[in-house]
């Protein structure tokens, strides 16, 4: 399968299944999360059930780089390219390259 997996990655496959296809690069520190804690006003988070949008389908040949995080319901097409530290909340089509790229918001001292 040609698929890598490098270290501290977390996949948590709690109420949904992950998709993982062949050819694929996981980069450290990725995290797949295809699940959330409720947020009713009027519970604890923690004695809230957790809640999903879905599976995690991740196509053949695509590469996540350091520290990517993918949300649940989401597909990442083939051959797609997610840049080190995105957050993955939408579908990503085939071959797209994904990241987020830093820029100067303001000067120190200003």
């Amino acid at each position: 399968m040609d698929t890598s997996l490098h270290p501290r990655c977390q996949i948590n496959s709690y109420n949904v299944p992950i998709y993982i296809g062949k050819g694929v690069l996981i980069a450290a520190n990725c995290a797949l999360y295809p699940h959330d804690h409720g947020l009713a006003p009027d519970h604890h988070i923690i004695n809230q059930s957790t809640q999903t949008k879905g599976a995690i389908f991740i196509d053949d040949y695509v590469w996540l780089g350091a520290g990517v995080i993918v949300l649940g319901g989401v597909r990442i097409g083939k051959g797609a390219a997610i840049g080190a530290g995105s957050v993955v909340t939408k579908n990503v089509p085939d071959g797209a390259a994904v990241g987020v790229p830093a820029r100067v918001i303001k000067y120190r001292g200003d």
